[in-house]
């Protein structure tokens, strides 16, 4: 069963959450019916007839017949609170054709298998791979024309000194963003914004942060020059770095791809606002095998809702693919099987930030551009020191907090962790950890 924290996230925006719970009435509904993969009602709306809601409880999708394009509508959150808050108004019964129909057709979509390309002759098949070939070697000569002048750039940098980059304008760091874009390495263009926005005024923090960048895209560079001295899963590791892009469909049937399957456990998101672009950032970390997993997704205004929504809390049966790395981290769900409400298996965690740094230092040096990796602790305290909070472990050793983290949840972590210390998940972010969530009595709670 869903809690009501985690219904708020699954909502587009605030105000629909808000009419969701209005609508949270059990009197509200002239029905409330469940299987055990479905739940459906019916709700008096705008129109003649009332609207009819179904829910697929076990690969969480909704359908609702009233007009809105809010994806849920303010009908499905509403129908997923009163489950939340009144699961004994539900009746158990047969469902009805038009849930029936809708569960079954999502069901066979998933089963579905891509139908296989007709048969190629050889001449055909040569002919389609000179073509791809010579794409790719197109775009690459044009990548390697951005590394190279983002490497002039960035020793000029040096050579001038990077104290003088808090008196340089805007446009100093746009101008070599637009270039980056134009030569089809746009995560080039990441760093260089990541270096545009660093807490100048902050003289302790700033410089250092800089210099990771800095020697960072050097690397980086020096990687991609050398390109053809790497395998072939190195080499699409790389260029994934500087921002190609990899089809999940190709992905998806390629045998050198990287999937695996487990039952993931969502240990929580972050969204954050690029100009009109929102990117939902989910960890996830697999409770039988322990691997960790971040999964991406971007949407923007005109975005319309395909993929199925990612809950916090929820353990997830699936098989992932990973997208090429050094040390494979970022995801995408290939095929979902069912989602869970509950715990029954506790992932495994590290003691201790001695060991905590140990296994940072070893993974960085299989992949030292690896960042936004989700990991679970033992034994944690939240305490407050000056103006910051702390995460202090069994023996006293402790990392600073991210300061992103919300007052609510800043609460809650200090009301979770009077008296007992927690086992906490988190990830490590540029300015601090950030937690996701708490294991309390065998049960994760989101924060």
């Amino acid at each position: 069963m869903f809690t009501d924290q985690q219904i708020e996230k699954l909502a587009p925006k605030p105000s629909a959450f808000k009419a969701g719970k209005k609508l949270a009435v059990v009197s509200k509904w002239t029905a409330l019916e469940q299987s055990k993969r479905a739940i459906w009602g019916s709700i008096k709306g705008s129109g003649k007839n009332p609207y009819l809601v179904q829910i697929d409880t076990n690969n969480i999708a909704y359908k609702c017949t009233c007009p809105s394009r809010q994806f849920p509508c303010k009908h499905a959150l509403g129908l997923l609170l009163v489950l939340s808050n009144h699961k004994s108004s539900f009746v158990e019964k047969a469902e009805p054709d038009y849930v029936e129909d809708w569960i079954d057709k999502r069901a066979k979509r998933a089963q579905k298998v891509d139908k296989e390309e007709k048969e190629l002759t050889e001449e055909e098949k040569e002919k389609r791979s000179n073509a791809k070939a010579k794409r790719l070697g197109d775009k690459l000569n044009v990548s390697m024309t951005g590394v190279a002048e983002l490497k002039l750039w960035l020793k000029d940098l040096i050579r001038i000194g990077i104290l003088e980059l808090p008196n340089r304008p805007a446009s100093y760091f746009d101008t070599i963003m637009e270039r980056m874009v134009d030569s089809k390495i746009p995560a080039l263009a990441g760093w260089i914004k990541a270096l545009k926005k660093l807490p100048y005024k902050e003289k302790d923090l700033w410089q250092d942060q800089a210099l990771d960048i800095i020697a960072k895209l050097f690397l980086l560079i020096k990687a991609a020059e050398n390109l053809d001295k790497y395998q072939e899963s190195e080499q699409k590791a790389i260029k994934g770095l500087l921002g190609w892009t990899y089809n999940q469909k190709d992905m998806s049937s390629d045998p050198n791809s990287v999937s695996l399957k487990d039952r993931w456990l969502v240990l929580g998101s972050h969204s954050e606002v690029q100009d009109d672009l929102t990117i939902d950032r989910y960890w996830l970390v697999g409770l039988d095998t322990g691997k960790d997993a971040l999964i991406i997704r971007f949407q923007n205004k005109f975005s319309i809702a395909q993929q199925e929504p990612i809950v916090e809390g929820t353990v997830i049966e699936a098989e992932l693919t990973f997208y090429p790395g050094l040390e494979p981290h970022r995801a995408f769900i290939k095929k979902q099987k069912e989602v869970h409400q509950s715990l029954d298996a506790q992932p495994a965690a590290i003691g201790t930030w001695k060991e905590y740094q140990g296994k940072r230092i070893e993974a960085t040096q299989k992949d030292p551009w690896v960042n936004n990796k989700a990991s679970i602790i033992e034994q944690i305290k939240i305490i407050k020191q000056s103006k910051s909070l702390i995460a202090v472990d069994s023996n006293r050793n402790y990392l600073k907090l991210s300061p992103e983290l919300d007052q609510d949840k800043v609460s809650t972590l200090l009301l979770n962790t009077i008296g007992q210390p927690v086992k906490m998940a988190f990830t490590h972010r540029q300015n601090g950890i950030l937690p996701l969530g708490l294991f309390i009595d065998e049960k994760y709670q989101v924060l």
